[in-house]
């Protein structure tokens, strides 16, 4: 697996993640989020911008969060968070930046939103996994 892999679920789309830090395992969950809209924007010219900053009491929870965060960009702002740059990143808070270019073409899927269903964030093999199921 390179950081995330999509996995068949029911009616959604499951996204296993892994990543050896906590700012890693953020970021292939950003990836693989992207991949599951089929977001392959031309890279251009940045037009959308945003820093997010999140709390949450426990690692789902900020999993979630991130995600969900990530749908608004995409699908209410219309812009591919492309460049994202997690700058801190632990069980509890994140901080990161994005930037990307505006949508030009439809996307692949929509995504409502990333759920609770099953997750569990875990260290296994040195690496810190989830298996998240989104909602499409």
């Amino acid at each position: 697996m390179d950081g995330f892999r999509l996995v068949p679920h029911t009616a959604d789309i499951g996204l296993e993640l892994s990543g050896a830090t906590w700012e890693e395992f953020y970021l292939n969950a950003a990836r693989g989020l992207l991949a599951v809209y089929g977001a392959t924007a031309p890279a251009r010219r940045a037009v959308g911008r945003a820093t997010v900053v999140l709390e949450a009491p426990s690692a789902e929870e900020l999993l979630v969060d991130w995600l969900n965060e990530l749908v608004f960009l995409v699908s209410s702002e219309r812009w591919v968070p492309r460049d994202i740059r997690v700058k801190e990143a632990g069980p509890w808070a994140l901080r990161a930046q994005a930037e990307g270019p505006r949508l030009e073409a439809p996307l692949a899927r929509e995504v409502k939103g990333a759920t609770y269903h099953g997750l569990k964030v875990a260290r296994k093999g040195g690496a810190w996994t989830a298996t998240v199921i989104l909602d499409i």
